[in-house]
């Protein structure tokens, strides 16, 4: 059977896509892009998963995109793991000794300068106004330092 044209509103399509130009699922029940249609204005939504980065509490870094060990501060392993290039961002969880509980996060991401080489900065959102310090190489970036940061960080978001 011919496909046939179908008009709406001075957009011409075949049958086949505008039935591809409905929302839909994969075989798994999973969202897959949306296409939308209004009058003659198409757009498109695409579907993202959150993107979970690794996280740093008790003195070791959990990745939970490895199935490897937790990785300990301060050590070789920990210096190479900065170094690598697929690793540009990690969390660092802010606890409060005094309260007892976390306050919450502050995210550390690895830039790049224009002269070449890398440096780290620390950022913090509170509210609507996101903070950020400069942190240094990844040589900088030990268990003390962290901590150091961590007090910064705290200092400058609490109201």
């Amino acid at each position: 059977m011919p496909k046939t044209p179908a008009v709406h509103q001075g957009v011409s399509m075949t049958t086949r896509n505008r039935n591809a130009a409905s929302s839909s699922t994969d075989q798994g029940g999973l969202p897959e892009d949306k296409h939308f249609l209004l009058g003659n204005i198409s757009w498109k939504m695409e579907v993202k998963m959150a993107k979970k980065i690794p996280v740093v509490s008790d003195d070791a870094l959990f990745d939970p995109r490895t199935c490897e060990p937790d990785i300990r501060l301060d050590s070789p392993a920990w210096f190479a793991w900065l170094d690598a290039p697929t690793t540009t961002s990690f969390s660092y969880a802010l606890f409060n000794r005094a309260q007892g509980y976390f306050d919450g996060f502050m995210t550390l991401r690895k830039e790049r300068r224009q002269r070449g080489g890398a440096y780290w900065s620390v950022y913090r959102r509170q509210g609507r106004r996101l903070h950020k310090h400069y942190v240094g190489p990844s040589a900088a970036l030990t268990k003390a330092q962290l901590a150091q940061l961590a007090a910064q960080v705290r200092a400058c978001t609490e109201p």
